[in-house]
């Protein structure tokens, strides 16, 4: 099961509409348990739940839509990968192991601090077309980076690697 955490990591905006529902009442906002949703240019409406476009969302009902609203956010497209993906971490650490981590502390342990080591982004770069360790714009670049803040390191090696770590 996801949670607030979840999504606010991924979509602050969705998180921050969620917050507000959460504190006040829904009934002005006309809200039914499905959602709207462009598919090729044309707006495809999915229940949430079983008659879910005809279940009005109230005060006494909006923690339900909003369990349901995070699953469906987290989940759209992705469902296969994320299944694979939960399924094969399952088979490595218990699931109740993982529970205490929220979403950005995960990532740190799965993939390691953010804190960047330069001294090993360095010894670990492979260089190609002529390029080496002691090229002149190579040893420019590297003096430039050294420079960069840690968020900018960071920037930068998901930028040419794809990972943040």
């Amino acid at each position: 099961p996801f949670s607030m955490n979840d999504i606010e990591a991924i979509d602050v905006s969705f998180y921050n509409s969620l917050v507000y529902l959460q504190e006040n009442d829904p009934e002005d906002l006309q809200l039914t348990f499905s959602v709207e949703e462009e598919c090729f240019g044309e707006i495809v409406e999915t229940d949430l739940k079983k008659g879910g476009s005809k279940i009005p969302v109230t005060e006494n009902n909006k923690n339900e839509y909003i369990k349901l609203m995070i699953n469906w956010r987290l989940s759209r497209g992705v469902q296969e990968q994320m299944e694979a993906l939960v399924n094969g971490l399952r088979k490595l650490v218990p699931l109740k192991h993982l529970t205490p981590f929220d979403a950005r502390e995960l990532e740190w342990v799965i993939a390691g601090t953010p804190e960047i080591n330069l001294d090993d982004w360095k010894a670990n770069t492979v260089y190609c077309g002529g390029y080496s360790a002691q090229h002149k714009v190579i040893t420019w670049f590297w003096k430039a980076v050294e420079y960069y803040s840690n968020e900018q390191q960071l920037r930068l090696l998901q930028f040419v690697t794809g990972t943040s770590s």
